[in-house]
């Protein structure tokens, strides 16, 4: 080891030899979002969060990056758990 540098890191899928993902975010409807996440955006903040908190300590992602996520998913489930307009439906 060079640098005697005792920092833990990030596991990589390189170092793993892993095969590399794309990964995209597919939209769900509203319907198929709420019956994923029937306790709505509490529920799907706490599992998110709680999938972040393991990976960061099976060391597949940065603390940093976990934070910049977390925000991300705030922002994305404000939106998507609004309320639909009043008259959506008639």
């Amino acid at each position: 080891s060079s640098g005697g540098s005792t920092a833990p890191r990030a596991r990589s899928s390189e170092a793993l030899k892993e095969p590399r993902r794309k990964l995209s975010m597919l939209p769900l409807a509203r319907g198929q979002l709420e019956a994923a996440y029937p306790g709505g955006k509490s529920e799907f903040l706490t599992k998110f969060n709680a999938g972040l908190k393991a990976a960061v300590r099976g060391r597949w992602l940065l603390r940093e990056d976990a934070a910049k996520q977390a925000f991300h998913a705030e922002k994305f489930a404000s939106s998507a758990f609004k309320s639909p307009p009043r008259n959506a439906g008639k």
